[in-house]
C-alpha cells in the first residue's frame, strides 16, 4: 500500500544520504514525497540533502516546508536558524534559536545556535553563559570549546580562552581547528614560539592539507623568518 511505499522510499532515501549518495537520496525522498505531500520529516531530509550539495536555497525552502507542515518540528527550526546565521541575519537565526527552545528548552543543537547568534550580534558574555552551560550539561563537542573559548577571549578573558582550548584539546586532540584556534590566541598574546608550536601540530594532524603550511609560512614571515617561510611554502608546493 502507499504507505508501505512511501515508508520504504524514505528509509531507502536515509541510507543513500548516511552513505554519501546524495543523488540517488534526493530521488527517493521525492518518491516519498510524490506519495504524501503532506510529509514533514522527509522535507527536513530533502533539506538536508541539498545543503550537503550547497543548495542552500532549496534547503531553506525544504527546511521550511517541513516547518509549516509540522511546527514542532524543531531540527528543522535550527537548520533555517543556521541558514540565517549564514546569510547574516541574526535577528531571524536568534527567532529560530527560540522558537526551538521553547519546544525543548535543554535541545544541543538549538543551544549551539543560540550562542552562535549571540557571538554575531557581539555578546560574548552572553554567548559564554550558553556554552558554558553546554559544558556543564555533558556537551562536549569540538564546537562548544570553540566558541567558548572565542567568547571569553572577546571579553578578556584570555586565560580563560586558553584553559577552554586546552580543554577541548584534551577531549579531542586531533580536531585541528581548537589547535588553529589557540595559536591565535598565542600569536595575539605575542607567544609566537607558542603559536608556531600549535601549527607545527596542526600541520602532523592533517599533513595532506596544504593551507596548514601556508598558514605556519604566513606566521613565520610575520615574524621575520623568511627564509624558513620560503622552504615550507616550497614543500606545500612542490
Amino acid at each position: 500500500g502507499p504507505e508501505e511505499k512511501k515508508a520504504k522510499f524514505y528509509a531507502k532515501a536515509k541510507e543513500l544520504y548516511a552513505g554519501g549518495d546524495t543523488v540517488k537520496a534526493r530521488l527517493e525522498v521525492k518518491n516519498a514525497i510524490q506519495i504524501d505531500p503532506k510529509f514533514a520529516e522527509a522535507y527536513y531530509l530533502l533539506g538536508q540533502i541539498e545543503q550537503k550539495d550547497g543548495n542552500f536555497r532549496g534547503a531553506f525552502g525544504a527546511f521550511s516546508k517541513a516547518i509549516e507542515l509540522n511546527p514542532e518540528l524543531t531540527a528543522a527550526h535550527v537548520e533555517v536558524g543556521r541558514l540565517y546565521l549564514l546569510s547574516g541575519a541574526a535577528d531571524k537565526a536568534l527567532e529560530k534559536a527560540r522558537a526551538a527552545l521553547a519546544q525543548d528548552p535543554a535541545n544541543p543543537e538549538a543551544l549551539m545556535l543560540q550562542g552562535s547568534v549571540f557571538m554575531a550580534q557581539k555578546k560574548p558574555k552572553e554567548a559564554a553563559a550558553v556554552f558554558e552551560g553546554l559544558l556543564q550539561r555533558g556537551e562536549k563537542k569540538p564546537e562548544v570549546f570553540i566558541g567558548l573559548a572565542t567568547a571569553y577571549s572577546q571579553t578578556g578573558g584570555t586565560s580563560q580562552a586558553e584553559k577552554a582550548f586546552a580543554d577541548g584539546i584534551a577531549a579531542h586532540p586531533r580536531f585541528a581547528a581548537l589547535r588553529l584556534g589557540l595559536a591565535q590566541l598565542y600569536a595575539d598574546l605575542r607567544q609566537p614560539s607558542k603559536a608556531e608550536s600549535e601549527l607545527r601540530k596542526v600541520i602532523e594532524i592533517e599533513p595532506d592539507k596544504a593551507i596548514h603550511k601556508f598558514n605556519l609560512a604566513n606566521f613565520l614571515w610575520a615574524e621575520g623568518r623568511q627564509a624558513a617561510a620560503i622552504d615550507l611554502i616550497a614543500t606545500a608546493v612542490g
